[in-house]
């Protein structure tokens, strides 16, 4: 490319040359020498400076041995050649700065062209992502209440694309029975304070979609206050969150029959004492009645001791079904005191055929705390169970489960702990970092839920369960939960 620049710097004057002198001598008076300041031109254009200087230096030579007298003859002449450089220099320079300009303007066309490219290729690629998130975005004008939506939006909410769009379009959708809580968001919002709020839409069909809405507020040029967000369909995922709920609760609720299941001698026992009981004394009231006058005082005690023991019978059948059953959770104002009473009933008769002494320390004064007494039952009795396992290969005489309940604070706020300590064989190295994973056991015939679905219950409550070795032997598996002042309120 540089070879033929130059080259043409020659050839283009030489021919003007040529052309000019052979012109000149049939039309003298004709100014044949513009086509040199041309072949200079031409030069200039499509070679640049250089090739422009040589150009015109041949062109300057061919026009003084050519078209002039000699200097020494006439000086007149001296201008002409003067003016002849003088416009050369002019018509090349002016070639060469609208030649640079043009080229200039060309790649800044080109640079426009491929951004505005680029712009629509992000516009396309964010409509994508945002049909795929289902996720749109929004400007609000606070002062004129005009709003812009995405294309997405308007999917979202249902509205065919408009021009014009304002607040009350946005309201119109809104649920009716959370219409008041969102007036009152945006009346905030108003005054310059972003927003993050969940809510559902109620669309003409009647069908009910749910909507994530984050807002940000900026002052645009003209000093006026602005909301850019984003608003996120989220419909799908709460009714996965729904299903998942569902799932825990599904899991919970084999875990709790897991645990009867290994406790069904257990709970045999206990309602078989009082109904053996209840027919001891029914056949001593018959003894007694027939007699030569009716014992009347040992029949009213032996009828007393029946109903006694037909109570507990009830009370320990009520446990049970009250376990057994597979209802939604109920918080509830509960006396850890009396869960802890009522878990121990359940396991007496296993604790006492393992060997196993339980004790309890409960002191008098714990504050109460919300939450599921079924579900705080589970999670204690699988703990108790757990430790009643963990001492099977321990002497008799060591066999020790203690239950202890005291007063605690949680991130600074009253809270009770339940700690359930036994005297087995602790844990090996590596098992009380896993013991909470779903499916891990250290059982033969452990299904491995019961801890994992313990942690997520006591989460659930706004606690934290945790397990540790004893500096003696066996491990302490506790949890903590706030108590009610600060949960329930």
């Amino acid at each position: 490319m540089s070879a033929v620049r130059w080259g043409g710097a020659v050839a283009a004057p030489v021919l003007a040359s040529v052309l000019a002198r052979w012109m000149h001598q049939y039309w003298p008076s004709t100014p044949y020498v513009s086509l040199l300041l041309c072949a200079t031109l031409f030069c200039a254009w499509f070679g640049g400076f250089g090739p422009c200087l040589l150009a015109l230096g041949i062109s300057v030579t061919a026009f003084y041995f050519l078209f002039l007298p000699s200097l020494s003859a006439d000086v007149s002449s001296l201008p002409r050649l003067f003016f002849f450089v003088l416009a050369g220099l002019l018509v090349g320079m002016l070639a060469i700065v609208q030649r640079r300009t043009l080229e200039s303007l060309r790649r800044a066309r080109d640079e426009l062209t491929a951004k505005v490219d680029a712009l629509r290729r992000s516009e396309s690629y964010l409509a994508a992502a945002q049909r795929l998130s289902h996720t749109g975005c929004f400007n609000w004008r606070v002062a004129t209440g005009e709003v812009l939506w995405s294309e997405e939006t308007f999917h979202i909410f249902e509205y065919e694309p408009m021009a014009k769009l304002n607040v009350e379009h946005y309201f119109r959708r809104v649920h009716p029975e959370d219409l008041a809580r969102v007036r009152a968001i945006i009346e905030n919002a108003s005054k310059g304070n972003d927003f993050d709020f969940d809510h559902r839409l109620l669309l003409p069909d009647d069908r009910v979609k749910h909507v994530h809405i984050v807002g940000h507020a900026e002052t645009n040029e003209a000093g006026g206050l602005e909301f850019v967000g984003a608003v996120m369909d989220v419909t799908e995922q709460n009714r996965t969150q729904g299903a998942l709920h569902q799932a825990q609760a599904d899991f919970a609720h084999v875990a709790r029959m897991t645990t009867m299941g290994e406790l069904a001698v257990s709970i045999a026992h206990e309602v078989n004492q009082p109904l053996t009981a209840v027919v001891n004394n029914a056949n001593a009231c018959l003894r007694l009645l027939p007699a030569g006058g009716p014992a009347v005082a040992e029949v009213r005690d032996a009828l007393a001791e029946i109903i006694d023991d037909a109570e507990r019978a009830g009370a320990v059948i009520a446990r049970v079904r009250q376990l057994a059953r597979k209802a939604p959770g109920e918080r509830k104002l509960v006396d850890l005191r009396e869960v802890i009473a009522e878990v121990v009933a359940l396991a007496r008769y296993e604790s006492a055929a393992r060997r196993v002494t339980i004790q309890t320390a409960t002191p008098a004064g714990l504050p109460p705390v919300w939450g599921d007494r079924v579900q705080l039952q589970q999670v204690l009795l699988n703990l108790v169970v757990n430790g009643l396992d963990a001492m099977a290969e321990v002497p008799e005489t060591k066999r020790f489960l203690l239950i202890r309940a005291r007063y605690d604070r949680q991130e600074d706020r009253p809270a009770v702990t339940i700690e359930v300590q036994d005297t087995g064989a602790g844990f090996a190295p590596g098992q009380l970092a896993r013991i909470f994973e779903t499916f891990y056991t250290t059982k033969p015939q452990g299904l491995g839920m019961g801890l994992a679905i313990s942690r997520s219950i006591i989460d659930a409550h706004g606690g934290r369960l945790w397990a540790e070795t004893n500096q003696g032997p066996g491990a302490t598996v506790s949890f903590c939960l706030p108590a009610a002042g600060e949960a329930g309120s």
